[in-house]
């Protein structure tokens, strides 16, 4: 009880002291007004940082997810100390920005080499549904679907590092 009493009466508080703040500094000159030509170059500014840094977080956990398919592919377990860490990168960037394709590609394919296979299927048709141009998707479809022919793939990755694929494509 005693805190939301010093609560309320710290937002009492800064209530009234923030209107006389403000107009303190309005006597004093000290803030500004824009135009609204200014307000809308700032707006751009803060849009191209934002387009900028959200481009280098894909780029950030599209690298991780690279590097944990190169250590599935040479063998080491060293790819599942780092794919929580990565899934939970992309499921932020994807709350964030849902509707873009790239955003849901980087979940599926957390999904993918986290061996939730039917998970990742889901993922990759709002990809596809967004941008049918991504070329990662296709590949990413791809190797789904070659798992999935695979006999003993339940909904499992599997380690086909020595597989050249020619008994795949001649039904052997």
């Amino acid at each position: 009880m005693k805190k939301i009493v010093v609560a309320v009466a710290l937002i009492l508080v800064f209530i009234t002291t923030g209107s006389t703040l403000a107009e303190a500094a309005s006597d004093k000159g000290i803030v500004k007004s824009f135009s609204e030509d200014e307000l809308r170059e700032l707006w751009k500014l803060f849009e191209k940082f934002s387009e900028e840094k959200l481009q280098n977080e894909i780029k950030e956990v599209s690298t991780t997810l690279d590097k944990i398919e190169g250590l599935q592919d040479d063998g080491d377990n060293e790819w599942k100390g780092l794919i929580m860490d990565v899934y939970k990168n992309a499921l932020k960037l994807y709350k964030r920005e849902p509707g873009m394709p790239e955003t849901s590609l980087l979940v599926a394919r957390s999904f993918y080499y986290n061996e939730r296979l039917s998970r990742a299927k889901t993922l990759l048709r709002k990809v596809f549904y967004y941008d049918g141009g991504l070329v990662g998707a296709y590949i990413l479809d791809l190797d789904i679907k070659l798992l999935e022919s695979k006999p003993n793939s339940s909904d499992q990755r599997t380690d086909f590092t020595s597989d050249d694929g020619v008994d795949f494509l001649y039904g052997s």
